[in-house]
């Protein structure tokens, strides 16, 4: 098994490689210069088949070509895989919750009594 990576910066521009495993197992270089990247990466899937993906992201948003979709004999084995998925247990629906909702409550504040005026020593000014 071997292992090899590259990285070369150069102002906003970069290139970047990796390659690991036997005979190329996995793959990926990229490039990108002022906001622009392109690239590609590839591995083996696990039927042994060398899947390789190209893509290019930029303004125009990510674009992927090749190999993006799964293979025939996957596509083929779909409902047997997904039959081996262990199935979500059946619950019966929670019962609903009826929140009330109150009519407004009148809080009045303390009272408060005043007295009848007093204005017996306004005479002496009269």
């Amino acid at each position: 098994m071997s292992a090899e990576v590259g990285v070369n910066h150069a102002g906003d521009a970069y290139n970047f490689h990796y390659a690991a495993g036997d005979a190329g197992g996995h793959r990926r270089v990229e490039s990108g210069h002022g906001g622009a990247v392109s690239g590609s990466y590839s591995y083996v899937d696990p039927n042994g088949h060398l899947r390789t993906v190209s893509y290019t992201a930029g303004p125009d948003g990510f674009k992927a070509t090749g190999d993006t979709g799964v293979d025939k004999k996957t596509a083929d084995d779909a409902a047997a895989i997904a039959a081996l998925a262990p199935k979500a247990p059946e619950a019966p629906a929670p019962a609903p919750v009826h929140h009330w909702n109150y009519a407004p409550y009148y809080h009045a504040g303390a009272w408060v009594h005043h007295g009848v005026p007093n204005y017996a020593h306004w005479g002496a000014y009269w």
